[in-house]
């Protein structure tokens, strides 16, 4: 058999959601360490930017996609083994028209950087030159701006829309620049009609050299309907303008990469729905006049990102399953990256030194490779007490295993944690999971896809007997081949929140696990009575 377990997310009956209350910036201690509540429960990364190869950012937020507590910006000067808060976010780079989303964050250096709100409208985007300490917001001609970044040049396309809910495919559109350091724009132009296409909605692509770009406009359709697109290059720092022949005029041009002013990788998805669909990747090596397809029905949407020596592409596959794929011929044949197994939705890839890089899943869950081939989960963040209770540790808890419905559970319970000491604990998140050898403890295979969708689950374990029940799923290891499941005997599993609490529990007996296909979370759904949750 192999052990599968939900994700985890505790809970007890209503889960205890709280409103967003955004007041002034709150008060951050830079330099301290960001735990599982440092902000609000559930605390999790939503997206990396390396700029060395231990130093980069993130942005840490309690919701993956629209956080109901205040976003901050974090720093890792160990690859991601563990982060530091940095300062509180400008309250209008995470909200917009009136509901929250978790910003785009891009450092150009250790001290200068952006956050943009994407394209909510009306948009806004922030600069900081001392590291995020403080944030200068940038003036732009229209709405709903996106975004380019040097470290010496800001180049922002926005649409000069004339109303807010106005739709931004017919309003003209305009490129601005900024020098570093600057809120103000040096030169702004109306972007011209380079093709025939109607609908304008501008973005900006690339920039192959300085004072040059390369933007896309038109409709990218999807949904198995074709798009109608065109590439526009521009140069001499908008002066001069130049139609772009498009091989993905009608397929939906997704990302263009740029090696140099004419070495030039174009990717272009047609989607079908469910980020499936159909892929190509054309090249070109004089700057768009011609063209040569590289690849032809890559059938997932991809992100894709190059490593910091060029010579790996690695490929983060959208959607719930998600996972990394990786390319060592310039597109044209790709491989999948072992995860954990099951993937991921993908947060961010950022890339490191030459192939190293750390990929963010949605749930906060973080991998890192030094090869481009083989990931392994970073620890999760460590525990901290949230409003006023200590999570549960292995020294009062303990965790049991049994394959019968307990009394008064409403679901056959395998993993009870118990509260054998005297003050009441808490158990929050979707922790990590990892099969173990019984004797020395050892890893049997990836450790498990931790994922956490909606708002985290809470629940507190009262002293003196208050208990928890988890879920285990189990799932054949018959049907895999050898090659990819390699079945190993796990007589334990090790069940991770964040240093201090991390519990190992022994199967009744061995349990045949794939070394090779893990997918490993849990899930806390019920509790029995004398435990009482914490709003």
């Amino acid at each position: 058999m192999t052990l599968i377990l939900t994700s985890f997310g505790v809970s007890i009956g209503n889960s205890p959601g709280y409103a967003a209350q955004f007041h002034a910036s709150p008060t951050v201690r830079r330099g301290e360490p960001l735990t599982n509540t440092s902000a609000g429960l559930g605390t999790l990364l939503d997206s990396i930017d390396m700029i060395t190869r231990t130093f980069g950012y993130g942005l840490a937020s309690n919701d993956a996609f629209h956080p109901t507590s205040w976003v901050y910006l974090v720093r890792t000067s160990n690859a991601g083994s563990s982060w530091a808060l940095q300062g509180a976010l400008p309250y209008l780079a995470f909200h917009q028209s009136g509901g929250t989303v978790v910003p785009i964050v891009h450092f150009v250096s250790r001290l200068d950087g952006y956050i943009s709100s994407g394209s909510a409208t009306p948009g806004a985007l922030f600069e900081t030159s001392n590291g995020g300490l403080s944030w200068s917001k940038i003036t732009t001609p229209g709405i709903a701006p996106t975004f380019i970044a040097s470290s010496s040049t800001l180049a922002v396309v926005s649409y000069l829309c004339t109303h807010p809910n106005e739709n931004t495919n017919y309003c003209p559109n305009e490129l601005s620049l900024y020098r570093d350091g600057m809120t103000s724009p040096w030169r702004s132009v109306l972007i011209p009609r380079t093709s025939n296409v109607a609908n304008r909605n501008a973005q900006l692509f690339a920039s192959p050299a300085p004072g040059t770009f390369v933007l896309s406009e038109g409709d990218a359709g999807g949904g198995g309907q074709h798009s109608r697109l065109s590439l526009s290059a521009v140069s001499d720092w908008g002066s001069i303008w130049r139609h772009v022949d498009d091989p993905c005029a009608s397929f939906g041009s997704d990302q263009l990469l740029t090696f140099g002013p004419r070495n030039w990788l174009l990717s272009c998805f047609l989607g079908e729905g469910m980020n499936s669909g159909i892929g190509n990747i054309w090249r070109t090596d004089n700057g768009g006049v011609s063209w040569s397809r590289v690849l032809h029905r890559h059938e997932e949407a991809t992100t894709i990102v190059p490593s910091g020596n060029r010579r790996i592409l690695f490929g983060e596959v959208g959607g719930a399953t998600g996972g990394v794929t990786f390319s060592t011929n310039d597109g044209a044949t790709w491989s999948q990256a072992n995860i954990n197994g099951q993937g991921g939705a993908p947060e961010s890839l950022a890339t490191i030194g030459g192939a190293s890089a750390l990929d963010d899943v949605v749930g906060g869950q973080i991998y890192r490779t030094t090869n481009g081939r083989t990931w392994s989960a970073l620890p999760p963040l460590p525990a901290a007490p949230y409003r006023g209770i200590s999570i549960c540790t292995p020294r009062h808890v303990k965790v049991s295993l049994s394959g019968k419905p307990q009394k008064g559970f409403e679901e056959s319970s395998l993993i009870i944690f118990t509260n054998q000491g005297a003050r009441n604990c808490y158990l929050a998140g979707p922790p990590v999971a990892q099969t173990l050898d019984g004797d020395t403890h050892a890893a049997i295979g990836p450790r498990g896809y931790m994922g956490a969708y909606g708002q985290p689950r809470l629940v507190v374990l009262k002293g003196h007997g208050g208990k928890a029940n988890a879920k285990l799923w189990i799932s054949r290891t018959k049907g895999w081949s050898a090659r990819t499941c390699a079945a190993a005997s796990a007589t334990g599993i090790d069940i991770d929140f964040g240093t201090p609490s991390d519990f190992v529990a022994e199967f009744r007996s061995p349990v045949q696990v794939c070394t090779g296909l893990t997918g490993l979370g849990i899930i806390v759904n019920t509790v029995q009575p004398g435990s009482e949750p914490h709003a």
